[in-house]
């Protein structure tokens, strides 16, 4: 489903701000026997965005000055009608027919089917703005299914997207189906008012005691209330990501965060970031936030960054970012993203991720680490171990480099696990809508590359890395060393413990996993996506999964709208059309490393992109190829050959 468009105005806006309606009718219910296949005139109604005390409005786009809020062309509403006998009416469209730009409009019933009529008597009426169409009626007293998005967004001068039923107006009634509707909040807002310098880019809210404060929730029709589940159902659901475009500077700048209106037993959690510059704030105790009411946290808070920033704090990877000078630190003591990198249903050990005799186990204790390699003098200075925390220092340079923990005090032995520091300017996100009209979200840029510019020629390209390993290699050979695999080698906890190793493979099955018997089932699990061959697939971040917190390796229907006439060829790559409001994207020809020699192949003609999707063939998995004169989005090579990645928003570890 396609998200909402929300115009902003100004520095920063709500991005879901939420309106609610409490009505209380005690109207009695009667027996209708609903009336069959009469030609009718669609319902039209009239709705409004209503103010209250204490309130702030919402949506649909909003005037700066005084942050009232508007109807929008396009706008659509969902109602739902619960009689006590007769027709029930489920999540019915409404279109904005008059009204544009203005508090009070007209919306007009998408289509008109004369089999089903609105109820003739008592009835319970509930309409949500914007309306999804996914959502469901289930439930005795009724109660709609809905979704609050993990993600928020509000940026200056620029279309902001949410989807959710954000705003309801509940009307009782008898006899013909209201034609008024007034919509206030479901939802409570926060302002905080922040000044210092940098660009502030994403605000996170967590609730201390562990209830999701985004994701599936359910809607009352009688009571008009949402309810939120008591435990999450994933990650993503435990916050809240607003991501916003504001210069600080000394004059506070508003911000506005829509959070569950409810009472927080243990409190909650700010995380302010400009950059990979954090800054923490908690408000602990009982602390209750009322439906249709803002609150302010700060009416002018100086950002002033962690003394270290903790670049786990919101998940651990085998990749973190860091985009500015300064001190950090990450959990050593947790591999990949941990736990939920394995298949806890996959009973046979040889198809975990990790070795069969610590399947179970994503932790390790380093005693001390050091840089592998750095493409970049000095990029990464002052690795230490304190605690299991690995810290180090960043220059302000840009750049890749490879971490590696060990066991042992000196740095000596066996490597117990490697992470890559990705040192670029912040990646956006950029939304994809293949041939199948699925929507993806992924990172501007190639994993590694410190440009997303079609100028940015080799800065472009990014780093190579082996299908269904963790660790990155860079276009330097003396980063890295070579290695034909073997059963002795062609391990996975050889790979482990040698991350700077290149594996090589001059005969069938083309892997840099050893087998024998060329069948690769090990494999196929190793990016968390091993029926990704399939029509339908499900797939999830591996513990091996190279992309930093919060993505993971896209699989490979993402590029299904590419082709030669969406994609522009320049010499060095291809601009492609990401069939989601005009925007694109830039993939440079990258190249590869070979599967025999380990040698760059073909950088500034061919552009190879893995999929975490396995195919058929016992040694390949699906890629996205492009040249000059070909795009071929299903094609599919051998695994052992150094590819780029192309990192998928997945919304949690």
């Amino acid at each position: 489903m396609k998200m909402k468009s929300l115009k902003i105005f100004g520095y920063a806006a709500p991005a879901a701000v939420a309106l609610m309606l409490t009505l209380s009718a005690g109207c009695q219910k009667e027996e209708v026997a609903p009336i069959q296949n009469q030609e009718r005139a669609p319902l039209t109604v009239t709705a409004t965005i209503a103010s209250t005390p204490s309130a702030v409005d919402t949506k649909t786009y909003l005037n700066a000055a005084d942050w009232t809020a508007y109807w929008k062309t396009g706008d659509k509403i969902g109602i739902t009608a619960s009689p006590g006998a007769g027709v029930r009416v489920d999540n019915k469209p409404f279109t904005l027919s008059t009204g544009n730009g203005e508090k009070t409009a007209t919306f007009t019933e998408d289509t008109q089917d004369p089999a089903t009529t609105w109820p003739d008597g008592s009835a319970t009426y509930l309409a949500i703005y914007p309306y999804q169409s996914a959502a469901t009626i289930s439930g005795d007293p009724k109660v709609i299914n809905l979704t609050y998005p993990h993600t928020q967004y509000a940026m200056q001068g620029a279309d902001g997207n949410f989807s959710s039923g954000v705003m309801a107006a509940r009307v009782t009634a008898t006899g013909s189906a209201p034609t008024a509707y007034s919509f206030i909040n479901l939802f409570s807002i926060i302002k905080i008012s922040l000044t210092g310098t940098g660009t502030l880019d994403k605000v996170t809210f967590k609730d201390l005691s562990g209830k999701p404060v985004s994701g599936a929730y359910t809607l009352g029709v009688e009571s008009g209330f949402p309810e939120f589940p008591n435990t999450p159902a994933n990650d993503a659901a435990k916050s809240i990501e607003l991501f916003l475009n504001v210069p600080l500077s000394g004059t506070a700048q508003d911000i506005y965060l829509a959070v569950p209106a409810r009472t927080y037993a243990n409190g909650f959690e700010y995380v302010f970031c400009c950059g990979s510059q954090k800054m923490t704030k908690t408000m602990t105790g009982s602390k209750t936030l009322e439906a249709g009411k803002y609150y302010t946290y700060n009416s002018s808070l100086p950002f002033t960054k962690d003394a270290v920033s903790n670049l786990s704090s919101e998940g651990t990877a085998n990749c973190y970012i860091v985009t500015a000078e300064g001190d950090y630190t990450f959990n050593g003591t947790v591999i990949g993203n941990g736990l939920p990198g394995f298949l806890p249903d996959v009973a046979d050990e040889t198809k975990k991720f990790h070795k069969a005799t610590s399947a179970e186990n994503a932790t390790i204790a380093p005693g001390s680490a050091k840089v592998l390699w750095q493409d970049v003098s000095d990029l990464i200075t002052n690795v230490s171990v304190t605690s299991g925390q690995i810290s180090f220092s960043a220059s302000t340079s840009k750049g890749n480099a490879l971490i590696a923990a060990y066991a042992s005090s000196d740095c000596t032995g066996d490597i117990l696990w490697s992470w890559h520091i990705w040192c670029t300017d912040q990646p956006d996100n950029q939304n994809y809508v293949n041939a199948a009209d699925k929507t993806f979200t992924l990172l501007d840029r190639n994993l590694g590359a410190t440009s997303n510019s079609s100028t940015g020629g080799v800065a472009s390209y990014g780093l190579f890395y082996q299908w269904g390993r963790k660790d990155p290699f860079s276009r330097n050979d003396s980063h890295l060393t070579k290695e034909a695999t073997s059963s002795i080698n062609g391990t996975i906890s050889n790979t482990i413990s040698h991350p700077n190793t290149y594996y090589t493979q001059s005969n069938s099955p083309y892997d840099w996993h050893y087998t024998t018997s060329g069948t690769n089932v090990v494999n196929n699990y190793l990016w968390g996506n091993p029926e990704g061959y399939n029509t339908s697939y499900t797939a999830s971040k591996s513990i091996y999964d190279p992309c930093p917190p919060g993505y993971m390796v896209a699989p490979k229907d993402t590029w299904t709208y590419f082709s030669t006439s969406t994609g522009n060829w320049n010499g060095s790559g291809r601009t492609f059309n990401t069939n989601s409001g005009g925007g694109t994207t830039w993939y440079p020809a990258a190249g590869y490393r070979d599967y025999v020699s380990g040698s760059l192949g073909n950088s500034g003609s061919r552009g190879h992109y893995w999929s975490s999707s396995p195919t058929s063939a016992d040694d390949s998995a699906g890629d996205l190829y492009f040249s000059e004169r070909y795009v071929r989005p299903l094609d599919y090579y051998s695994r052992v050959l150094g590819f780029s990645v192309r990192c998928l928003f997945c919304g949690g570890k």
